[in-house]
């Protein structure tokens, strides 16, 4: 299993490219990768998901542009060339989860462009190397 967090929005497109299809070419179908994105409307400055505005501002403010997103529900259309197939994609909705109290009360809202995706290596395509 491959965790990759923190790093995939920061990356220009062809070395995320280059890791993942990496990850899809030599592995066995048994391999996981475990990795954050942010939804690709994000980059272009006008999406209005939760959050996005502050975080181009602060991203601004380091100097740490933001340079590669899936784009919007297109995760395994994202993935396919790089021989991997999501296996669960944890969207902002999905994250609630995770900050609710026992209570059903929110501790915090997720932020509305980021995702988790859990991706394998897609069967079809697959042969040892």
């Amino acid at each position: 299993m491959f965790i990759w967090s923190g790093v995939s929005p920061y990356l220009p497109e062809p070395a995320v490219t280059a890791v993942l299809s990496w990850v899809g070419a030599h592995s066995s179908p048994r391999t996981s990768v475990v990795f954050d994105a942010i939804w690709g409307s994000v980059l272009g400055g006008d999406s209005d998901l939760f959050g996005a505005q502050e975080l181009l501002r602060s991203v601004a403010q380091v100097g740490e542009p933001l340079r590669w997103g899936i784009p919007d529900g297109q995760v395994n259309e994202t993935l396919e060339p790089m021989r991997l197939h999501a296996q669960r994609v944890l969207t902002p909705e999905a994250l609630a989860a995770y900050v609710t109290r026992t209570d059903g009360s929110l501790l915090g809202r997720p932020y509305g462009f980021g995702i988790i995706v859990h991706a394998r290596v897609d069967l079809a395509g697959w042969s040892n190397p």
